[in-house]
């Protein structure tokens, strides 16, 4: 869902859209995640709808997990 809502991407110099533009450490490792993910190069989306998209990807993981998490879960 990251990489086919457009999500996660990695824009036309390289740098993915989870990281900071003034760390190189949050390029460096922003970098390998996109890569292990295979993200490709797209035009970043808006903040917001990149936000949205991401906090609506959360709660389906959420809602698909916890119920398997009941013996640990109080």
């Amino acid at each position: 869902m990251l990489l086919s809502g457009n999500v996660l991407t990695i824009d036309k110099d390289g740098i993915p859209s989870n990281a900071d533009r003034a760390s190189e450490l949050s390029k460096f490792i922003a970098r390998h995640v996109a890569d292990s993910l295979m993200a490709e190069v797209h035009e970043k989306i808006q903040g917001q709808t990149s936000g949205a998209k991401f906090e609506q990807i959360n709660m389906v993981f959420l809602t698909n997990t916890f119920p398997f998490l009941q013996n640990i879960r109080p």
